[in-house]
């Protein structure tokens, strides 16, 4: 690992992800519900937006993923490809917290979501190759992902307490604007320091077989672990999706704690962030698939207390975000930790398009979370605008809590049963020469 991963440039490389991160939470949590409050749309149209923009977002990753191989044969670095998309990014976000047409907010809204997510898809796909690339081997594709993955609880944590502590002060549409504002110059800063300090990963080049959509897409499906990973990962990110989705509505109908929202969401990725030097000590003791197993299934455990509480329990709920939170961040280190393990084991050189595809897995669970559980829940009866029965937060608490634990639990499942590092686990054991530190 050496100079290669100095803490410098660790810390260079994590500092990429804060922006993005940051914006990325208001986008699942926050815009739903300020487009629904203060825009006029009504959340079965604002959950079929989602959903048919997030369908595009999937479609387009792959092409991303491929294209950005392609151009990485050509010559231009993944780092290069991330400072052209982030000024754009930033206009983007710009644009979808100041609707310039509120009249048409459900048309603004889709534009400028498929902007930012073609940003996003651009810099979240080379980002995530570049570490893949940057360190093939098995213990550094730890320290690689877990940097990175601190970082972006960081950049999560500051974006679930940050736009609550505007609105409050200033109330939503304004305290949304000015987060905006805030994630916007944030980006812009990032590239120059994009620039410095990170040298090209000393990755094979590109062979020919695979530049192309058709070859990148037969050697993913060539490859078993590949597609029970890409299984996993999509339960397990659904389950993740779902309470995303529809956490403010909870804390705001079934609590009736709105003010404490950001505190909440502060809490559980505070815990998240916190957690991860565990999830690093056990992982180098026990492998990654069976830390992620562990994970996955107290996460399940913990969140579906959350199903049990009603109006006021704040206490009790800020010990579900303190036990799940906690799980966390094995559930965002492991994960692309294990992907960059297999590229390696396997020879894969397509680095872009296999997190293209991956890239469009993510997204889709949240296009299914806002497309599936916003409609179920207006056809439920629940209104976010209104005054709503117990029968409708009782569907709320649902979809809230019970059904991912019980989604989580299948992947736990699946994940026990797969050969995903089964064979690969005691090739590693912890030794002195591969220290495990952040």
């Amino acid at each position: 690992m050496g100079e290669a991963l100095s803490r410098l440039r660790l810390s260079l490389y994590g500092l990429l992800a804060l922006p993005i991160a940051a914006a990325s939470l208001p986008i699942y949590i926050h815009i739903p519900k300020l487009y629904a409050q203060h825009y006029g749309i009504s959340l079965a149209t604002i959950g079929a937006l989602l959903l048919l923009v997030r369908l595009i977002d999937t479609l387009q990753d792959p092409i991303i993923g491929y294209l950005s191989d392609k151009a990485v044969s050509r010559g231009i670095s993944r780092m290069r490809m991330m400072q052209w998309s982030l000024p754009l990014f930033a206009l983007a976000m710009l644009a979808l917290v100041y609707p310039l047409a509120p009249a048409y907010a459900a048309l603004w809204l889709c534009v400028t979501l498929v902007a930012l997510y073609t940003c996003f898809g651009v810099v979240s796909i080379n980002y995530y190759a570049f570490g893949a690339e940057w360190q093939r081997d098995y213990h550094a594709q730890i320290r690689i992902s877990a940097w990175r993955e601190s970082f972006v609880l960081i950049g999560i944590l500051l974006a679930s307490v940050l736009p609550q502590v505007f609105s409050n002060a200033m109330g939503q549409v304004v305290g949304m604007q000015v987060f905006g504002v805030l994630i916007a110059g944030w980006c812009v800063l990032m590239i120059p320091l994009a620039k410095w300090g990170l040298p090209a990963p000393q990755s094979a080049p590109v062979e020919a077989s695979t530049l192309s959509l058709r070859g990148a897409w037969r050697a993913m499906m060539k490859s078993r672990d590949y597609r029970w990973l890409l299984i996993i990962f999509f339960l397990n990110g659904f389950a993740n999706s779902i309470p995303a989705t529809v956490v403010l509505f909870y804390i705001a109908d079934v609590l009736e704690l709105e003010a404490q929202s950001g505190y909440f969401l502060g809490l559980y990725f505070l815990a998240g962030l916190l957690g991860i030097p565990l999830w690093l000590w056990l992982a180098r003791r026990i492998g990654k698939k069976r830390c992620l197993l562990i994970s996955m299934i107290a996460s399940a455990i913990a969140f579906v207390w959350a199903f049990t509480l009603g109006a006021g329990d704040a206490t009790a709920f800020y010990l579900v975000c303190t036990l799940s939170g906690l799980c966390l961040g094995a559930d965002m280190a492991m994960p692309p930790a294990l992907l960059g393990d297999l590229l390696k084991r396997e020879g894969h050189d397509a680095t872009g398009a296999f997190f293209g595809v991956w890239n469009m897995v993510w997204k889709l669970t949240f296009a299914l979370a806002a497309g599936i559980v916003l409609p179920a829940l207006a056809w439920a009866g629940y209104d976010p605008s209104g005054t709503p029965d117990a029968s409708s937060l009782a569907g709320l608490s649902f979809a809230y809590a019970l059904a991912p634990s019980l989604i989580k639990c299948v992947a736990a499942l699946l994940l026990w049963q797969s050969p995903i590092e089964s064979h690969h686990d005691n090739q590693h054991p912890s030794s002195p020469e591969s220290p495990m530190r952040l």
